[in-house]
């Protein structure tokens, strides 16, 4: 690198943006740290912040495992019974540890209380976080806070290139009405990153599409077998192409949308990588069978 490439690299304020994110957080964790240090007795704080570290990341490992491909490899029953093996190993650590704490006795266990909110969040539609009242539960909640705004500071940079990326590509393509209402609910999930529910919003936008313009009447035409439930979407593509509907082109972009997804979902959560691609053969489909009119000819 040359002497000016460095001084450039150097003072390029973009180079300071995630260490300054970086600082921001850990500037709350001090506060924070205070906060509890006027609630609790300080040589315990640090060990009762740990514990609750671990408790949150308890939740975010065993969450992303429920959410992950793997976690529907085993049966259901078993997964849950490692899951609950899990927390109740932790309950009984931190059983333990707060018989060391001005609290102990005074509040329910942090399992109970953790159990409570969850069910309130899910019947009342909650927004807030845990009340202060609940120290160990509103404890765990700041720390997964923690955890999400460090993944949130690293994700600017990725996020504005696939922004601009997308740009181009929705200007040149100039997409319809029919196709707008995708692009709103497609680009979230493109420019933040999240590729494998990116993947299966297309599939999703495409089979709603072939529903809409390609009739069960018109599959019987081609004699294609209803499938147990109904007609598949490979059976749609099929009988779009050969009504004319769409081209070859949109007929084998429709095909990879279909395939790509089928293995997001069943297989690997991670296997698309050209998911602007995708989002492209996506939009090519959507516009021609907007302007194709369904009908039983």
């Amino acid at each position: 690198m040359s002497d000016q490439n460095e001084l450039e690299s150097k003072h390029n304020p973009w180079n300071a943006l995630q260490p300054s994110l970086n600082t921001i957080i850990e500037q709350f964790e001090d506060h924070l740290r205070e906060y509890w240090e006027s609630r609790i007795d300080v040589p315990l704080v640090e060990s009762f912040l740990e514990r609750m570290k671990d408790f949150a990341e308890t939740i975010l490992v065993d969450t992303d495992a429920l959410v992950s491909a793997e976690a529907f490899a085993e049966p259901p029953d078993d997964f849950w019974q490692e899951w609950q093996e899990h927390f109740d190993g932790f309950e009984a650590m931190w059983a333990d540890h707060r018989n060391k704490l001005e609290q102990a006795g005074v509040s329910p266990s942090l399992f109970s209380e953790f159990k409570k909110w969850v069910k309130d969040v899910a019947v009342e539609q909650a927004t807030e976080p845990p009340s202060c009242d609940l120290p160990e539960l509103r404890a765990v909640w700041e720390q997964l806070a923690i955890h999400l705004a460090y993944q949130t500071a690293r994700m600017p940079d990725d996020a504005a290139t696939r922004l601009l990326r997308l740009a181009r590509y929705v200007i040149s393509a100039k997409p319809g009405k029919a196709t707008v209402q995708f692009l709103r609910r497609v680009s979230r999930c493109y420019v933040w990153g999240f590729d494998p529910e990116c993947i299966v919003l297309c599939r999703g936008a495409i089979d709603t599409a072939f529903r809409d313009a390609v009739t069960d009447e018109a599959c019987l035409k081609y004699e294609q077998p209803a499938a147990k439930y109904g007609f598949t979407l490979a059976q749609r593509i099929q009988t779009a192409l050969r009504r004319g509907m769409i081209t070859l082109e949109a007929e084998k972009a429709a095909r990879y949308v279909n395939a790509r997804a089928t293995k997001t979902v069943h297989d690997d959560p991670g296997v698309t990588k050209d998911v602007l691609g995708t989002i492209q053969y996506t939009l090519l489909v959507l516009q021609q069978l907007s302007g194709a009119a369904p009908g039983k000819n």
